[in-house]
């Protein structure tokens, strides 16, 4: 991973963009942080799959967290904010519920 790519995934964790926050996956709380890392890791290959431009590593690093994914695959596969946070919103909606 290049080094403006972490930089890309700490912003992304620091920053509020208002109506993009992350949505819960279970609808009363929120899982634990350990709970959305183990999800993720176990979905890693179908991300692989769908943002085949993001590696791996990046994947792993964001930790499942969303606003990171959308930076990355925004930067990686050339496409509008908005338009990654419906992809991950709907891999989210698929893969991690």
């Amino acid at each position: 991973m290049n080094p403006p790519d972490k930089q890309i995934i700490k912003a992304a964790l620091n920053t509020s963009w208002g109506n993009h926050q992350t949505r819960t996956l279970a609808q009363n709380a929120p899982p634990s942080e350990e709970e959305l890392k183990m999800r993720w890791k176990q979905h890693i290959g179908s991300a692989r799959t769908i943002w085949n431009k993001v590696s791996e590593n990046e994947l792993l690093t964001s930790e499942g967290h969303k606003k990171p994914l959308v930076c990355l695959i925004q930067k990686h596969h050339d496409i509008t904010r908005d338009e990654a946070n419906k992809q991950v919103n709907r891999f989210f909606e698929k893969h991690m519920t």
